[in-house]
């Protein structure tokens, strides 16, 4: 009995230290990717991508009904998109190596030869009239997951039809992501 409590706090010891360690080793992690690019701050992936896609995906809900609306057949109609990807930004940084090499020779008739290797990167920005503003070297937009389409007059087979084919030629997407249902009255 004595030798199974015994048994189970060095377990849970073990666990602690651990988590423990594990904590403090993500810290460093961290702390040294901050290092490597100091002004990366200036590029808030989850807050401005994340403002990008909402706003991206109220203004093509917005485009999409109103082109959908003047379908001959079609009332009101009501968008929903959602992206699957958040699309991504790479900024343009300004990259410095500087590299040194230091050979040694000792009495013995040996040699040592050290190389050192120093890269910094910043993200390279331009002024506007809010700030700096990083310079972007690609943008990649996100991917339609789905559309889901609701339409009065969409009870009628050949509107739903024109209504599915406008969807799947505007968004370039496959036929299986788009769903269109009549509106309730």
């Amino acid at each position: 009995m004595n030798l199974d409590k015994k048994r189970i706090y060095t377990i849970l010891a073990a666990i602690i230290i651990s988590l423990v360690l594990l904590v403090s080793v993500s810290g460093i992690f961290n702390h040294n990717a901050d290092k490597n690019y100091p002004n990366a701050n200036l590029v808030d992936k989850n807050d401005s991508s994340r403002r990008t896609i909402v706003s991206k995906e109220d203004e093509l809900e917005d485009r999409l009904e109103k082109i959908l609306s003047n379908i001959q057949g079609v009332e009101s109609v009501k968008v929903m998109i959602t992206f699957e990807t958040n699309g991504e930004l790479e900024p343009a940084f300004n990259e410095t190596v500087a590299t040194e090499t230091t050979q040694e020779n000792d009495s013995t008739g040996g040699r040592r030869v050290v190389t050192t290797e120093n890269k910094t990167q910043t993200i390279v920005t331009k002024n506007n009239n809010q700030g700096n503003e990083p310079i972007l070297l690609k943008s990649i937009e996100p991917q339609v997951r789905g559309v889901i389409v609701v339409a009065d007059g969409a009870e009628d087979t050949v509107v739903k039809q024109r209504l599915y084919d406008a969807v799947k030629t505007v968004l370039q997407v496959s036929s299986h992501k788009i769903e269109v249902y009549p509106k309730n009255k």
